[in-house]
């Protein structure tokens, strides 16, 4: 994020005003900067599993094909390896990103 030149403010608007939030909320700015770019990588490889692989997921054949990998850690996984909830995957990435800003922010704090 940032790596690349931006055209314009309205571009640099939305970063800063998440910056703002952060920094607000405790966050130093080096990891205020951290924490932006994992939510924003979060973000987009969500979108990005949505664009390209989803038709993958929830075919018939694919826990079949799992399990009889013959590795222990598929075979067990392979029914919930097999079917992919959108939203509740969506949901809990996202949950699991706000969990661990806040847990850094709660660290930054303490020290």
């Amino acid at each position: 994020m940032l790596t690349r030149q931006l055209a314009s403010s309205q571009a640099v608007a939305p970063i800063n005003a998440v910056l703002e939030v952060l920094k607000d909320a405790g966050a130093e700015t080096g990891y205020a900067v951290h924490m932006l770019r994992m939510l924003l990588a979060t973000l987009i490889g969500t979108l990005l599993r949505e664009v390209s692989a989803a038709p993958a997921f929830g075919s018939n054949d694919r826990e079949g094909t799992l399990a009889a990998s013959g590795l222990p850690a598929l075979i067990e996984a392979a029914p919930h390896l097999a079917r992919f909830d959108r939203e509740a995957e969506f949901e809990y990435a996202v949950d699991l990103a706000i969990t661990a800003v806040l847990h850094r922010i709660d660290l930054r704090r303490a020290r």
